[in-house]
């Protein structure tokens, strides 16, 4: 036995310290084609995604929440991984021509108080008039859904005219839907000629009855601006209950909030700093991702292949896969799971060792003693008309010493003569009752040998209507009479039941029911009762129209 338990724990101490090395596989599975990415695994369960500079065509913003990435095994079912830290290249990108774009939104509805709007159209007419010659501005309203009023143009004279036209109309406003609009329509304009946008600015008092503006609405909005490098400024006239929202959108997308009125000389100065931060000194030549896998162990065993493809919030950068390494970091990645094994394991191996010292003391103490199965049960002295124990000296004292019993001493009948007819009767009534007393005593004896014993037994009588509680007797008795009669110990409500119907009886612990002829007859799990028979623990009693269930408590 102990041989068995130490090859086992050597073979486990083997599996575990002999690490696999982990090596970068080829593109495989469900990613793109040539893909230059690649996965360090060494790490696992922290891979490294690494992508190549040269492998992206736009700046990606060192922000964490903007990449994803998902992992497989082959399968088409994908795992998104916990992203740990990210490291953004600097990527040189084309400088477009000098001119910029600017885009205007008005909220021009009539939720907006006639002197705010008033103050709103006085601040854009300066920003307009402000506008330097290498400018072109478009003009975009608010009124229930967005509209553009004036395309891009540099013509200050049509700017201000439109601005003159713009009438407070429509009662709900949609800020969302509004810059989004804006976004996209300057966004298209600036790649269709190739030109840099310098900003979008909103003149609102702030309140949005339409979409309610939420926080993450003006995160969208701001990552959305981000994307296409539009920065957006906010100009407020009047106290906005989601100020903070404005300014968290302003400046997420790089552009900044201002209180009634704003000067060109602002968007400028915003747009040279961003220029400075955006662009610092490059700390790699590659974007890498460290990342927390989270797929399965059953999915994830050692020398298994995983597929890993990353994206930049929906557009996919590419994909690579690597192999798990060794069991040790298998185990680094589920400490729990085999901290569990091992709490089993040591539990199974102490069962079988406890398992096989009981089965031996056992073996040691059946052979050490002969079971006497008669002395054990602890019979009682008296058990009423089922039987009387002649070995009791009670029931048979022994004759005084030095006298003899003779046939002198006895009163002599006529039925004592074996002879006559009434000795024949009386003595075969006799043997009658004694071979049923004996065997009452053999049944008895069969049925306390299979009885278990409980410290205390228990009667449960089930009651028919489930909207009542069932009711407990505890059989603290040696003998408990179950009846219809009030005089019975347990008597119970029931016409169809005699006054005496059944009997339970205590030997030493052990408990034996005993059917007492009533009509109804006792049924014990089902089956008719026609001797004594043992109580188990959940056995059901049935006699008449009531149920019982007898529960042995231990301890």
């Amino acid at each position: 036995m102990k041989a068995r338990i130490s090859v086992s724990f050597l073979i486990v101490w083997a599996l575990f310290t002999l690490p696999v090395a982990a090596q970068p596989a080829e593109s495989a599975g469900p990613q793109p084609v040539s893909s230059p990415a690649l996965v360090r695994g060494d790490g696992f369960p922290e891979p490294v995604f690494e992508l190549p500079a040269s492998a992206l065509t736009f700046q990606p913003a060192a922000d964490s929440i903007r990449f994803t990435v998902r992992e497989s095994d082959g399968g088409e079912t994908f795992y998104p991984a916990r992203i740990k830290s990210v490291q953004v290249p600097t990527i040189q990108l084309k400088k477009p021509d000098s001119t910029r774009l600017y885009a205007v939104v008005i909220d021009a509805t009539k939720s907006v108080p006639e002197k705010q709007f008033k103050e709103s159209i006085a601040a854009a007419r300066s920003l307009v008039e402000a506008m330097p010659d290498d400018a072109s501005m478009a003009v975009f309203r608010i009124n229930g859904k967005p509209s553009r009023l004036r395309n891009f143009t540099s013509n200050e004279k049509d700017l201000l005219s439109t601005l003159k036209k713009v009438k407070r109309t429509g009662k709900v406003t949609r800020i969302y839907d509004s810059l989004f609009f804006a976004l996209k329509e300057t966004s298209a304009y600036a790649k269709k000629r190739d030109l840099p946008v310098g900003g979008l600015v909103l003149f609102t008092d702030g309140r949005d009855e339409g979409s309610y503006l939420t926080e993450e609405d003006c995160i969208e909005i701001a990552a959305k601006g981000q994307d296409l490098q539009i920065p957006i400024f906010v100009v407020l006239n009047g106290a906005a209950k989601n100020e903070r929202l404005f300014k968290r959108m302003a400046l997420r997308s790089g552009g900044e909030l201002f209180q009634k009125t704003v000067r060109f000389e602002d968007l400028t100065q915003s747009e040279e700093a961003t220029e400075e931060t955006a662009t610092p000194e490059p700390s790699s030549d590659k974007l890498q991702i460290r990342y927390a896998s989270l797929m399965p162990f059953w999915k994830a065993w050692p020398g298994s292949t995983i597929h890993v493809q990353a994206y930049y919030d929906d557009q996919l950068l590419g994909g690579a896969s690597y192999e798990v390494p060794g069991l040790q970091a298998f185990i680094a990645a589920h400490p729990v799971l085999f901290l569990l094994f091992f709490v089993v394991l040591a539990g199974v191996l102490a069962s079988l060792v406890w398992l096989f010292l009981s089965v031996r003391r056992k073996q040691q103490a059946e052979s050490a003693e002969e079971p006497r199965q008669e002395e054990r049960l602890n019979i009682p002295d008296a058990y009423g008309d089922v039987f009387i124990d002649m070995r009791d000296p009670r029931n048979n004292p022994p004759a005084e010493p030095g006298r003899m019993i003779e046939s002198e001493d006895l009163p002599l009948d006529e039925s004592d003569d074996p002879s006559s007819v009434k000795g024949r009767r009386r003595f075969e009534k006799e043997a009658m009752t004694l071979n049923m007393k004996e065997k009452a005593y053999v049944v008895l004896q069969m049925a306390l040998k299979e009885a278990p014993a409980y410290d205390l037994g228990v009667l449960i009588k089930k009651q028919r209507d489930l909207n009542r509680l069932d009711h407990r007797y505890d059989l603290f008795l040696d003998e408990t009479y179950i009846g219809n009669s009030p005089s019975a110990t347990l008597p119970v409500k029931d016409h169809a039941l005699s006054n005496l119907h059944a009997k339970v009886k205590r030997f030493d612990k052990k408990y034996v029911i005993f059917d007492l002829g009533g009509r109804a007859g006792t049924f014990l799990n089902g089956k008719k009762l026609l001797k004594p028979m043992p109580l188990r623990s959940g056995d059901e009693i049935r006699m008449g129209h009531t149920m019982f269930i007898f529960k042995g408590e231990r301890g």
